[in-house]
C-alpha cells in the first residue's frame, strides 16, 4: 500500500486492501496497513499508539472471535483523509447462543502522504456500540473484566501493559460489568453489586429534622448519594371557599374523604438541576417528577397518615354562648368548622443517585412528624382565621408506613421468562437504568404485625406471586430500619 488514493476507484482498491487485512484476525499483517507510530483510538477509549501497542490490543480480542466482517457504505475522501460507514459483523467462538452480531460504525482514517510509509494509516478513529460484542464474549467466557492491553506513551519502550479501570468497563459495558459482579467465576465469593452492597442490602438512612426554620415541619433524608429535602408548610382555606362543602356531622368517621376532596394534601416534587445531569434548567416539570407527585399523593391517601380533624379550624366558643341552632340533643355545644390547614409539601432532590420514591417517601414522614402547627381559630368579629404562637400543635400521625422498593435484574439483557435473576434492593441509577422490572411494597410493622399497605409493579415477568411473597421479609427489615434512624 505504498501509495495515497486519489481516484474513487483507488479509495475502493484501498479500502478492500484494509478490510481484507482486519478480516483476517491476523495481528502480523496490522503492519501492511499502519505506520510504525501509528495511533489508534476507538471512542473515548485511550488512545493505542505504534504497531506493537495495536497487535497487543487487537490479538487481545481477536483471538476471541471466529470471524469478523466489514460491509462498507460509501466513503468520503478529503485530501489524504477517508470517511467511511460501515457494519461490522462478529461471531465469537464458545458463544452458546451463536449470534451472529451486526452493528453500524463510523472510521475516520488520515494516511502518511510522503516518505517511506506513504499511503498507511498515521492516525484512525473508530466509533461503533462495543456493548453487543461485549455481552457475547461475556457468555463465552468466564473471566471478567476482559483485560485489553495498552501501550502507554511514556511505557511503550518497555511495552508496560496497563489495564482498563472498572469505572470505564461499567461505562463500556454496563450490563456484562454488573452480571460479571452478580455471578463471579469463583463460587466461593460472595456475589456483590458494582457498588459493594449485597443484592438484599439497602443503603442506610440518615435523617435530620426542623433543618428549615420557615416551615411548619421539615426533614433532611439521605439513602447513599441520594438527597431529599421535604419542607411542610401550612396554609388556611376557608370553607366559604370549598365548592360543596359538607358540614361534618359529629362521629363522623369519613375524614379521609375531607382530606381527599376539599385537596388538603399537596405534594410536589422538584428535581434541582444540579441533582444529575439528566435534569436540565428551565424545562417543565420531568415525567418522572409528576409520576412521583401522584405515587406520593396516592399514598399519602391511601395509608391514612393524617386525620382530618387534626387540620380543622373551629369557630372559638370560648366565653361565648352558642347561638341557635349550635346545639345538639344532648344540649352539648357544637364548633362550628370554619376553615382548614391545607399542607403543602414540597420535595426537594438535592442529589439523585435512584430509587426516588422510597427516600422522597422517607422525607415526607420524617417532616411530617416534625410538623406543628399554630394554634387556630375563627374570630367572630373580624370574620378571619388568627393565629396564636404560643403551643403549637403536632399531627396526630397514624402508624408508620415504610417503602421499599426492588429491581429485577436478568442474565441477559433481552428478558425472557425462566431467565436467571437477581432481587436488588433499594436499586441506584446505574442498576435502574439495567432493570427492566421493579416492585414497590409499602409496609407498617408498627401495630406489632406486618400490614401490607400497598404493593406496585412496573414492567417485567419474572416477579410473580412467590417472589412477591418473599419479598415482604425484606420490606419488614428495611421498615426496621427506618424506625429505628426516626428514634434516634
Amino acid at each position: 500500500m505504498a501509495f495515497v488514493p486519489t481516484t474513487q476507484s483507488e479509495v475502493q482498491a484501498w479500502l478492500q486492501r484494509f478490510h481484507a487485512a482486519n478480516d483476517s484476525l491476523d495481528p502480523s499483517r496490522l503492519g501492511s496497513t499502519y505506520a510504525k507510530d501509528a495511533k489508534v483510538q476507538f471512542g473515548n477509549m485511550p488512545v493505542i499508539e505504534g504497531l506493537d501497542g495495536m497487535r497487543n490490543f487487537f490479538s487481545a480480542t481477536w483471538a476471541r472471535l471466529e470471524t469478523m466482517h466489514h460491509e462498507p457504505e460509501g466513503f468520503d475522501l478529503v485530501d489524504n483523509k477517508i470517511y467511511q460507514p460501515c457494519h461490522i459483523t462478529w461471531q465469537v467462538k464458545n458463544d452458546p447462543e451463536k449470534e451472529q452480531i451486526v452493528v453500524p460504525a463510523f472510521a475516520f482514517i488520515s494516511l502518511v502522504t510522503s516518505g517511506e510509509e506513504r499511503g498507511l494509516i498515521s492516525r484512525a478513529a473508530f466509533y461503533m456500540d462495543g456493548a453487543p460484542l461485549m455481552a457475547a464474549l461475556q457468555r463465552a467466557s468466564d473471566v471478567f473484566p476482559y483485560t485489553l492491553i495498552f501501550l502507554s506513551t511514556t511505557t511503550m519502550a518497555s511495552s508496560q501493559s496497563l489495564t482498563l479501570s472498572s469505572a470505564t468497563f461499567a461505562k463500556l459495558t454496563p450490563h456484562p460489568f454488573l452480571l460479571a459482579n452478580l455471578q463471579p467465576p469463583d463460587p466461593s465469593i460472595p456475589s456483590a453489586r458494582t457498588n459493594g452492597r449485597q443484592p438484599a442490602q439497602a443503603r442506610p438512612y440518615s435523617v435530620n429534622t426542623s433543618s428549615l426554620t420557615h416551615a411548619h415541619g421539615s426533614a433532611v433524608v439521605r439513602s447513599g448519594d441520594t438527597t431529599v429535602i421535604c419542607g411542610v408548610r401550612g396554609e388556611t382555606l376557608l370553607t366559604s371557599q370549598i365548592p360543596n362543602y359538607r358540614i361534618p356531622q359529629p362521629g363522623d368517621s369519613a375524614s379521609n374523604d375531607e382530606l381527599r376532596d376539599y385537596e388538603l394534601l399537596v405534594p410536589n416534587v422538584e428535581l434541582a438541576t444540579g441533582c444529575s445531569p439528566h435534569f436540565l434548567p428551565g424545562v417543565p416539570p420531568t415525567t418522572l417528577a409528576q409520576t412521583l407527585s401522584t405515587r406520593l399523593y396516592t399514598l399519602l391517601h391511601s395509608a391514612k397518615l393524617l386525620d382530618a380533624a387534626d387540620l380543622r379550624i373551629y369557630q372559638d366558643v370560648s366565653g361565648e354562648e352558642a347561638t341557635e341552632g349550635e346545639e345538639d340533643q344532648a344540649g352539648e355545644a357544637v364548633k362550628e368548622v370554619k376553615a382548614y390547614w391545607v399542607l403543602y409539601i414540597d420535595i426537594l432532590f438535592v442529589s439523585f443517585d435512584g430509587n426516588p420514591f422510597d427516600v422522597a417517601w422517607a422525607a415526607i414522614l420524617a417532616a411530617l412528624r416534625d410538623t406543628k402547627l399554630p394554634q387556630a381559630y375563627w374570630d367572630v368579629d373580624r370574620e378571619t382565621v388568627l393565629c396564636s404562637r404560643e403551643a403549637p400543635s403536632p399531627l396526630s400521625i397514624r402508624g408508620l408506613p415504610a417503602a421499599c422498593t426492588t429491581a429485577v435484574f436478568t442474565a441477559k439483557e433481552r428478558q425472557k421468562k425462566g431467565d436467571q435473576f437477581w432481587v436488588l434492593v433499594d436499586p441506584d441509577r446505574l442498576e435502574e437504568s439495567l432493570c427492566d422490572e421493579t416492585v414497590t411494597m409499602v409496609v407498617d410493622c408498627s401495630s406489632g404485625e406486618t400490614k401490607i399497605l400497598s404493593i406496585s409493579k412496573q414492567g417485567g415477568t419474572v416477579a410473580g406471586p412467590a417472589v412477591v411473597r418473599k419479598f415482604a421479609t425484606v420490606a419488614e427489615a428495611r421498615w426496621k430500619e427506618f424506625r429505628a434512624i426516626l428514634q434516634e
